[in-house]
């Protein structure tokens, strides 16, 4: 279980979390509350925690200076800010913080809270995992699903410690790589940045893969995918941050993303973000949060019953015959066609 404490001066609002959120559902334990800053960490001293979910209005410290002594004094300690502000500089400030998420308090409905668990949940897992690496003690990096956790990325292309974590997975992997694995990442690196799928086109390849040949496969296709992007002339940190956000965009489970929200967790402005984001990534943030909903409409199309007005709404269309229209302009075919089509 993760074990999570709560940090707010009001008492109702600690006890509405408590009862409302679904704890349970993400193996998460509410161990400990406190009413502020001092409590908080006289607990921390006494107790092991997790996961914190702090204020970021409280009377003498406040949320935003205990996070800076957590991230200070308790690094392996996550914190979510918790505010009733939906101004964006408030959530600037906790990310920036060390933060993994915030949550506004008066938008707290069941699917919000689920969606804003599942991400913090995600989040700790992958730290898990860097950490592990650190320490030379990678257990998950046997498995076939951890290897998959930590290839389908693409913000490792700008990263050398995530590249040597994908690399240290494979290595510590008994026997040889399934195929599948290297299938898998490609498609979803070219799903992320389909201008440049065709450094990712690779020849069929048998059911079991050395490693030598992939490690060199990674290397040289790395090599590639930097090139370019460095060929747009920004720099290396802004490139990681729109890499960033791509995968928050494709490790959304469906969820229909703002701009607004991607500025948030990449910390840049909408203006800025935007003229970035299509330069490095070739097409406008609109056109390209189009293609992701069509092309997960066109996987639930083939693998659900769903109505079509329902697969719209799914993948962020509130206007079925507008979907519908687009969906016959990028395909060819209406969504009921392509599905008896493609079944």
């Amino acid at each position: 279980m993760i074990r999570a404490m709560i940090v707010d001066d009001e008492h109702l609002v600690r006890v509405g979390l408590k009862m409302t959120m679904p704890w349970d559902k993400f193996a998460i334990e509410v161990a400990g509350e406190a009413r502020n800053a001092e409590e908080a960490l006289a607990l921390l001293a006494k107790e092991s925690f997790d996961l914190m979910f702090i204020d970021i209005s409280m009377p003498g410290m406040n949320g935003l200076d205990l996070l800076n002594v957590i991230r200070a004094e308790y690094p392996d300690v996550s914190t979510v800010i918790l505010t009733c502000h939906q101004e964006f500089e408030y959530a600037q400030k906790a990310l920036r913080s060390g933060a993994i998420d915030y949550l506004v308090k008066t938008q707290l409905e069941l699917d919000v809270m689920e969606q804003a668990l599942e991400r913090i949940v995600s989040h700790l897992a992958e730290v898990g995992v860097q950490q592990d690496v650190a320490v030379k003690q990678i257990e998950p990096a046997h498995s076939y699903e951890s290897l998959k956790e930590l290839w389908l990325q693409v913000k490792w292309f700008m990263d050398d410690d995530l590249f040597i974590q994908m690399v240290t997975s494979m290595d510590q992997h008994k026997g040889e790589v399934p195929a599948s694995v290297l299938q898998e990442a490609s498609a979803y690196w070219t799903d992320c940045l389909p201008v440049y799928g065709d450094i990712f086109e690779q020849e069929s390849i048998s059911e079991e893969i050395d490693k030598q040949p992939i490690l060199q496969w990674l290397k040289e296709t790395r090599k590639a995918v930097v090139g370019r992007l460095i060929r747009t002339n920004y720099t290396e940190e802004v490139i990681k941050q729109i890499l960033l956000a791509v995968d928050f965009i494709h490790q959304s489970h469906g969820k229909q993303l703002s701009q607004a929200e991607l500025c948030v967790y990449v910390s840049m402005s909408r203006s800025y973000f935007s003229k970035c984001f299509k330069d490095i990534i070739g097409v406008s943030f609109a056109t390209y949060i189009q293609n992701v909903g069509l092309n997960r409409a066109k996987h639930l199309l083939l693998e659900t019953n769903y109505p079509v007005y329902r697969i719209a709404e799914e993948v962020g269309f509130q206007d079925e015959k507008y979907f519908s229209k687009l969906f016959r302009e990028r395909t060819g075919l209406l969504p009921s066609q392509y599905r008896t089509s493609m079944r």
